[in-house]
C-alpha cells in the first residue's frame, strides 16, 4: 500500500512539473504598433494577438517592455484587453474547424492598448512583447511549441518626437490552398506620410522569457525553409518592398510562419520599424470561387445610363465576387469602343482594398470614352494570370464581358454662335475637345 501511495504521489508531482504542451498551443500571430498622444514622449501602444481557439486562453493584460541601450534604461508598462473578434472563416474552405465560442471559426483576434511616457529622448527605443508559446501545429519550424512568440517596434523620439508608427491594414491569419496563385497583402499605412519599406525577416523567439529587456533570437527553420523562403512554393516567394504584397503558389499542405518587417523613413532617414509575425495554413484544395462582373451592362444607377463627361477616361467596374487586389494589372483588360476601335487600358486601381481583397476596380483608358457602347473583357495579363479570387481561382479569359454605355449629358450641350463681317469660302473651327476624325462627314444640302 505504501508503494502504491508513493507511486501515485510521484505521478502527481510529475504531472504538476512537466511542461504543459497544451499551454503552448494558442499563439497564431501578433504585431505591436503605436500612436503619438500629443503629450511629449507619450505614446499609446496597440498590441494585436491571434489565438488558436483550440488552445488555452490569452491573458486579460500583458506587460510590455521598453528599453534604450544609449540611455541605459528599461522598464515595463501594461496593455489591457479592449476587444476580441473571431477572424472570419475563408469562403475557400468548405468544412472549416469551428472551435471558437459560438461555433464560429478557429482563430480569434485580441486587441490590447496601453500608454507609456518614455523617460527621455533617444534614437534607439525598442518596445517589445513576448509570450509562450507558438502553435505546435506549425510544420516549418523545428520544435515550434518550444518557441515563444516575440514582436517589437523601434522608435526615435529625437528626430521624430511626434511620430506615429505604420499601422497594418489586414488580418495576420489566413488560409491558402495548394496550386493556386496568391497575393497576400501585408500592406500598412502611415498617417504621417513617411516612406515604408517591407521585407521578409526571421521569426523571433527569446532565450530569457519574462525578462525585460528580452533577448530575441531567430527560430530554427526546418531544412529548406528560411526567413525569405518560409513556405513551400512552386515559384520563388517574393514581397513587394513598396506595398508589402507577398506573392507565392503553395505546392504542399503545411502550417507556416512568415515574419514581416516594416521600416519607416522620413527624408531618407530611418525613424522606426514595426514587426509582424504571421501564421498561415496551406490546405489541399479551395472552393472554386471565380470573379465575374456584377452586371453585363454597367450603368450609373439602376436602370440609368452611365454619363461620360467630356474627355472622361475612367470608369469603375463592379464585380459580384471579391478578387485579390494584387492580381489586377492593366494588361488584364481589353476594350473596344463604339466604332470597333481598341481603347487600351493604361492603369487599374482596385477600390477600397480590405485584407488584400476588393469587389470593384477603377479602370483608366488611353482614349476618352465615346458616346455609345464600349465593351470591356478580361485577358491574361503580363503577370501570367487574369483576376484571381480570394481562393486563387482565375477568371477565364473572355468568359465575362461588361458593356459600358455612355451618352453625353444633354444639359452640357448648347449652341455656340460666331460671326464674321466678310464674305468667305472656308473657315476653321477649333473644338475644345478631341473628336474621332472618321466621325466627321461632309454635309450636302438637298437640291
Amino acid at each position: 500500500m505504501k508503494k502504491l501511495f508513493t507511486l501515485l504521489l510521484l505521478t502527481v508531482m510529475a504531472l504538476a512539473f512537466a511542461p504543459q504542451e497544451s499551454k503552448a498551443s494558442h499563439l497564431a500571430g501578433a504585431d505591436l504598433t503605436y500612436t503619438y498622444t500629443g503629450i511629449p514622449n507619450t505614446y499609446l501602444f496597440h498590441l494585436v494577438v491571434y489565438r488558436d481557439c483550440s488552445g488555452i486562453s490569452v491573458d486579460p493584460d500583458y506587460p510590455i517592455c521598453y528599453e534604450s541601450p544609449s540611455l541605459g534604461t528599461s522598464g515595463t508598462f501594461t496593455v489591457n484587453q479592449i476587444n476580441v473578434i473571431v477572424v472570419p472563416q475563408s469562403p475557400c474552405v468548405s468544412f472549416p474547424a469551428n472551435n471558437c465560442p459560438g461555433g464560429q471559426g478557429d482563430i480569434e483576434q485580441y486587441s490590447y492598448e496601453g500608454t507609456i511616457t518614455l523617460p527621455g529622448t533617444a534614437s534607439d527605443w525598442r518596445i517589445s512583447w513576448e509570450s509562450n508559446a507558438r502553435n505546435p501545429a506549425i510544420t516549418t519550424l523545428v520544435g515550434a511549441a518550444g518557441y515563444s512568440l516575440y514582436v517589437d517596434t523601434y522608435l526615435d523620439n529625437v528626430i521624430a518626437p511626434t511620430n506615429n508608427s505604420p499601422q497594418f491594414t489586414g488580418l495576420a491569419y489566413s488560409r491558402f490552398c495548394v496550386g493556386n496563385v496568391f497575393y497576400y497583402d501585408q500592406g500598412a499605412f502611415d498617417v504621417d506620410g513617411d516612406s515604408l519599406h517591407f521585407s521578409l525577416v526571421d521569426a523571433l523567439s527569446t532565450t530569457n522569457l519574462g525578462s525585460c529587456p528580452a533577448t530575441p533570437t531567430p527560430v530554427s527553420y526546418v531544412s529548406g525553409y528560411s526567413a525569405t523562403n518560409p513556405l513551400s512554393s512552386s515559384v520563388p516567394i517574393a514581397i513587394d518592398p513598396n506595398t508589402g504584397v507577398i506573392n507565392f503558389v503553395p505546392n504542399q499542405v503545411q502550417v507556416g510562419v512568415i515574419a514581416v518587417l516594416v521600416e519607416e523613413f522620413r527624408n531618407g532617414v530611418q525613424i522606426g520599424s514595426v514587426r509582424r509575425d504571421l501564421q498561415i495554413n496551406i490546405i489541399s484544395q479551395c472552393n472554386a470561387i471565380i470573379p465575374s462582373f456584377l452586371n453585363s451592362t454597367l450603368t450609373s444607377t439602376p436602370g440609368g445610363i452611365l454619363l461620360s463627361n467630356c474627355n472622361e477616361h475612367k470608369v469603375i467596374l463592379a464585380f459580384d465576387t471579391s478578387f485579390q487586389c494584387g492580381s489586377a494589372v492593366p494588361t488584364d483588360f481589353r476594350s473596344f469602343g463604339p466604332f470597333g476601335v481598341p481603347n487600351p487600358v493604361i492603369a487599374v486601381n482596385p477600390v477600397n482594398c480590405q485584407n488584400g481583397l476588393t469587389d470593384s476596380i477603377e479602370v483608366t483608358f488611353l482614349n476618352p470614352l465615346s458616346v455609345g457602347q464600349t465593351k470591356v473583357w478580361v485577358k491574361r495579363g503580363f503577370d501570367g494570370n487574369t483576376l484571381l479570387s480570394e481562393c486563387g481561382s482565375e477568371l477565364l479569359e473572355g468568359a465575362d464581358t461588361v458593356n459600358v454605355f455612355v451618352q453625353v449629358d444633354a444639359s452640357t450641350l448648347f449652341p455656340v454662335n460666331d460671326s464674321l463681317n466678310c464674305i468667305f469660302n472656308t473657315f476653321t473651327v477649333f473644338l475644345s475637345d478631341s473628336v474621332y476624325c472618321f466621325s466627321i462627314a461632309h454635309y450636302f444640302p438637298p437640291q
